[in-house]
């Protein structure tokens, strides 16, 4: 059997000497493993700890609505006016009438119309059909000095003071962004 003994070191020999990524991957593997697995669990470690660092950084800052109403061109509060109130932009230093109303229900912006009021005999199938214009919408308005009109085509107000939106229950509209 030394010729089978021979035969067997000479393969072994021959498979070293082409393919020896494998021998040195097996061998590096079983004797590191243990190593491999404690480094592993340290990146992870020392990457957790990082985004608690983060996190907790973020928790400190908090930006008030008012700041962010700067930031991202919309009403804080949504107001609504009478035609003696401006219109634009509101925030804490400017008391306005948003002027880029849209409802979240309908999905149509609101208009408005200055020195107008709707008549009682309004309904949903009014605005419905006729909204946003104003040559069939007329024909429900009345004039009275110092008020608005609002309306979209789900919804309606008249208004002569200023109001929050969210003071008044069934309205679903938002400020839809200033341009400045």
């Amino acid at each position: 059997m030394d010729g089978q003994d021979d035969l067997d070191e000479l393969l072994d020999e021959m498979e070293e000497s082409h393919i020896p990524h494998l021998f040195n991957s097996e061998i590096t593997k079983s004797s590191n493993s243990k190593s491999i697995t404690s480094d592993t669990d340290n990146m992870i470690d020392e990457l957790l700890s990082e985004d608690d660092k983060d996190s907790s950084d973020n928790h400190n800052i908090k930006l008030s609505r008012q700041q962010l109403s700067s930031v991202d061109n919309k009403c804080y509060p949504v107001l609504l006016g009478g035609s003696d109130v401006g219109m634009g932009q509101c925030h804490s230093s400017a008391q306005r009438a948003c002027n880029t109303l849209r409802c979240t229900s309908c999905d149509f912006r609101v208009i408005w119309f200055n020195d107008y009021c709707w008549h009682s005999s309004c309904d949903y199938l009014f605005f419905r059909n006729n909204v946003p214009e104003y040559d069939k919408l007329r024909i429900k308005l009345m004039w009275n000095k110092g008020n608005r009109a609002y309306a979209c085509q789900c919804s309606w107000q008249s208004v002569t003071s200023t109001l929050s939106i969210s003071d008044i229950s069934g309205l679903k509209w938002v400020c839809g962004k200033h341009n400045e």
